[in-house]
């Protein structure tokens, strides 16, 4: 399933953040967006996602507007997971991913409970958190909440997961968990994935596409060999660092000094 943005511009209280942005997200890849602070990479995934529809020019999700689409009829296509979500203190694992289930319920029509129960243990399964079904939410190190509530999206069963840093306050063992978790959700299950990072190295590394933002539109996007280079880390971060591979072929950025 196909993400296009088209001209797309935000203002946020009379402050333009995006402007005329044309970006096409790659289907069944994964997609990092990265750029300096400021730069206006949430405020992208937010339009994209649908959180703020408040924006000009159009999202076009599978050749359809996005604001076309119904809520619910988006939430079975496309799952979110922003910055600081928060759970109830007494809301235990499973039933945070139970609530994954919510664009699958009506009021009118009862929930096939069968699917439900299936889709909540593989959910659990994928993020490796089934051990901790029972324990509560707020009772988590960071890690393991951020699976939980990656486990929540996927119960969604979606065919596009939008992540805006989900590594951000991790350590590093589980920023790598996390990565390799939605590497493996692509790679097995075909989930196209988009994401803010901060970690370039984790960009390089995981990511088939990058679109990095810069002063209100696309600085470049492509493939990560062809994106990052020196010239790029000195336009676009203002950072004069080196770029070499390691004995794995992978491309390793190592900063040297600022160069602002």
């Amino acid at each position: 399933m196909s993400i296009e943005a088209k001209n797309l511009s935000v203002t946020i209280n009379d402050k333009v953040i995006l402007e005329g942005i044309n970006a096409t997200i790659p289907n069944g890849k994964i997609t990092s967006v990265i750029g300096p602070n400021g730069a206006g990479k949430s405020t992208l995934l937010k339009a994209v996602a649908g959180i703020n529809s408040n924006y000009g020019g159009q999202v076009i999700i599978d050749g359809i507007d996005l604001k076309k689409i119904k809520r619910k009829e988006l939430a079975r296509k496309l799952a979110v997971l922003p910055q600081g979500m928060q759970a109830p203190p007494d809301v235990t694992v499973e039933q945070l991913v139970d609530y994954g289930r919510f664009p699958y319920r009506s009021w009118f029509k009862k929930s096939n409970q069968i699917e439900d129960e299936e889709a909540v243990e593989w959910a659990m399964s994928e993020t490796n958190v089934p051990h901790l079904r029972h324990r509560q939410v707020m009772s988590l190190s960071g890690g393991e909440r951020q699976r939980a509530w990656i486990a929540m999206a996927l119960a969604q069963k979606p065919e596009i997961l939008i992540l805006d840093e989900p590594t951000t306050y991790l350590d590093i063992a589980h920023q790598l968990e996390v990565m390799e978790i939605v590497k493996r959700l692509n790679d097995n299950w075909g989930i196209t994935v988009v994401m803010v990072l901060h970690e370039l190295n984790q960009a390089v590394k995981y990511s088939d596409y990058l679109v990095v933002v810069k002063n209100k539109g696309i600085y470049t996007a492509g493939a990560p060999d062809k994106v990052m280079n020196e010239t790029f880390l000195k336009e676009v971060f203002g950072v004069r660092a080196e770029v070499f591979s390691n004995e794995r072929g992978e491309q390793i950025l190592t900063p040297v000094e600022v160069l602002r």
